[in-house]
């Protein structure tokens, strides 16, 4: 797995790959995941890929991200980390997940991070390279699901599992779910109606909060500033 024939056989493989399918997508804003087994596979794959991508003069932008220092003397005599420049020399004291989130880069290397909870809509290709079972799998393989306008085209190439096991891994949590009840939406709606009908607050402080919310780099203060007003005059309200 870590002889570099064997690396510079996938890289070739992902980058071609990538340039013909994935990059096209979403006015030529799709972007793409390579899943590694190990920290020393990240790093490894990270100089074959910047390598590749070099000596072809392409223009891909690439991020790494794993946790801690890999030692590696074949790759080199110091250590690697996210955040040296051999790894991510133009992060800028930028975070990962929203350097990502820009132009600049469109291939994320991963060794055991950003497999759950990342949200990012132009993922439309993943490329794995380790063994995934149940749950990581489901979870893994699921950071393509979020949706973006216009997209409707997934792809994933997987050098390692067997497709009819992560079928299975994905009908054990979706072929027995079930709801055991459904709420009423009316029941949302009367609710909403009593509200707006208690003149507690306007359209405009609705907006307000709606805005400070749904702002992805809003900050907790802004929030409670748009609703504090609404809060005082409940208070005041209810206080006699």
């Amino acid at each position: 797995r870590l002889h570099p024939y064997n690396i510079s056989q996938k890289v070739q493989i992902v980058i071609e790959h990538f340039r013909e399918n994935v990059a096209p997508l979403l006015g030529a804003k799709g972007k793409a995941m390579v899943v590694t087994a190990s920290r020393v596979e990240a790093v490894r794959w990270k100089l074959a890929i910047e390598k590749y991508i070099k000596d072809r003069d392409y223009r891909i932008g690439t991020l790494v991200a794993f946790s801690g220092e890999v030692t590696d003397k074949e790759s080199g005599p110091d250590s690697f980390s996210e955040t040296n420049a051999a790894m991510n020399p133009n992060l800028r004291g930028r975070a990962i997940r929203d350097a990502f989130a820009g132009d600049e880069y469109a291939i994320l290397l991963v060794a055991n991070k950003f497999q759950t909870g990342f949200d990012q809509p132009l993922l439309c290709g993943m490329y794995v390279d380790k063994r995934l079972a149940g749950i990581q799998a489901v979870q893994t393989l699921s950071r393509l699901n979020r949706a973006h306008p216009g997209k409707d085209t997934t792809y994933i190439l997987d050098f390692v599992n067997d497709a009819q096991e992560v079928l299975e891994a994905f009908r054990t949590y979706y072929a027995t779910a079930e709801l055991e009840a459904v709420t009423d939406p009316n029941l949302v709606f009367d609710l909403r109606s009593k509200l707006d009908a208690s003149g507690a607050y306007d359209d405009n402080e609705v907006d307000r909060v709606v805005r400070a919310d749904l702002n992805p780099k809003g900050t907790q203060a802004e929030l409670s500033a748009a609703i504090e007003p609404v809060a005082d005059r409940l208070l005041k309200r209810y206080r006699k």
